[in-house]
C-alpha cells in the first residue's frame, strides 16, 4: 500500500508542478498550487523517510498531513464552486480557492494530530499519577 501511494504521489506532484505553469487565476492561484505541490511532496518524502527509519508513530502523522493535501485538491473544487455560487469573479474566485482547499485541509490535519497525542499521552498517564485537576499531587 505504501509503495502504491508513494507512487501516485510521485506522479501527482509531478503533475502539480505542471499545473502551476498552466493553471487559471493568476500568479496567486499558481503559488497556491507551488505551495500545495511543495507540501504534498515534502510530506510523502518526510513519511517515507520516517517509515525507513522504523519510526511508525512520527509516519503516520506524516501520511495524515500528505493525505489532507491530496484531499485539499478536492477542497479547492469545492471552494471554487462556492465562491461561484456567490457570485464571485472566476479569476479571483480561483486564486483564493487555490489557497483556501489546501490549507483547510492540512489544518483538521493538524488539529486533529495534536488532539490525537495529548489522547495518546492522557492514556499513558497511570490512573495515580495526578488529581482530577491534571495537576500532579505534592
Amino acid at each position: 500500500m505504501g509503495r502504491f501511494c508513494l507512487g501516485g504521489a510521485v506522479f501527482g506532484v509531478s503533475s502539480a508542478f505542471y499545473i502551476v505553469w498552466i493553471s487559471f487565476g493568476g500568479f496567486p492561484a499558481r503559488i497556491g498550487f507551488f505551495a500545495l505541490a511543495l507540501g504534498w511532496g515534502g510530506t510523502t518524502a518526510t513519511a517515507y523517510r520516517r517509515i525507513r527509519a522504523g519510526n511508525w508513530k512520527s509516519h503516520r502523522e506524516w501520511m495524515i498531513r500528505s493525505y489532507s493535501l491530496v484531499l485539499g485538491i478536492i477542497g479547492i473544487r469545492f471552494w471554487f464552486t462556492l465562491f461561484q455560487v456567490m457570485g464571485v469573479e472566476s479569476e479571483p474566485a480561483f486564486a483564493a480557492a487555490a489557497w483556501i482547499g489546501w490549507a483547510n485541509t492540512l489544518l483538521v490535519a493538524e488539529i486533529y494530530i495534536s488532539w490525537y497525542r495529548n489522547r495518546q499521552a492522557g492514556e499513558a498517564l497511570p490512573a495515580t499519577a495526578g488529581s482530577s485537576t491534571g495537576f500532579p499531587h505534592k
